[in-house]
């Protein structure tokens, strides 16, 4: 997840800025989980008139970790329904974080999740 509710997102030469609800200017998001293939490489499709990403109410902005081959939010512009957006809804979000598996230095459980 990229960007939450009031969040906005910019994609400008393969890097991602974010700015948050209440700031005035753009910051560089830190992504020290790219691979050197990916990162300073996140673009997306050159024919959309703008590289702005506002996030609303109940919804959430993502990117693939690898950002070339991934299916995120900036794959999704392209309407298959009318009622089409780039981001994802809370309410499509249902899962857990139960074990960090990458980078293998770090493997670890999540401390106080339980499966219900």
């Amino acid at each position: 997840i990229i960007g939450i509710p009031g969040d906005t997102i910019k994609i400008e030469n393969g890097r991602v800025y974010l700015k948050k609800d209440n700031e005035t200017s753009f910051v560089e998001v830190g992504e020290p989980y790219l691979n050197e293939e990916n990162r300073f490489h996140t673009y997306f499709n050159q024919a959309m008139d703008n590289n702005e990403f506002l996030v609303p109410e109940e919804h959430y902005f993502v990117l693939g970790d690898n950002r070339n081959h991934s299916n995120d939010s900036r794959s999704w512009f392209a309407p298959i329904r009318d009622d089409h957006t780039p981001y994802v809804s809370l309410k499509q979000i249902n899962g857990k974080v139960l074990v960090v598996l990458w980078p293998l230095p770090k493997l670890r459980l999540i401390e106080g999740v339980t499966l219900e």
